[in-house]
């Protein structure tokens, strides 16, 4: 092999060990600490006001129409 396909080998081999070591972390408590750091974010963003529509996809709208 070539210096060049050398480095290209050992570069691949370094990245998949690195995302083996990254598989093997997550746990499902990591998971979950995650998920609350996100609903915490979401948290602070929010204004305190309540959204004056709720539509979910293929909901029809309760309104009445004369």
């Amino acid at each position: 092999m070539t210096a060049e396909a050398n480095k290209a080998v050992a570069e691949a081999k370094g990245v998949a060990a690195a995302n083996d070591a990254k598989t093997r972390s997550i746990t499902p408590a990591l998971i979950k600490w995650k998920e609350l750091e996100i609903e915490m974010v979401k948290a602070n963003k929010w204004n305190g006001v309540q959204p004056s529509t709720v539509i979910g996809s293929g909901a029809t709208p309760l309104l009445k129409l004369n």
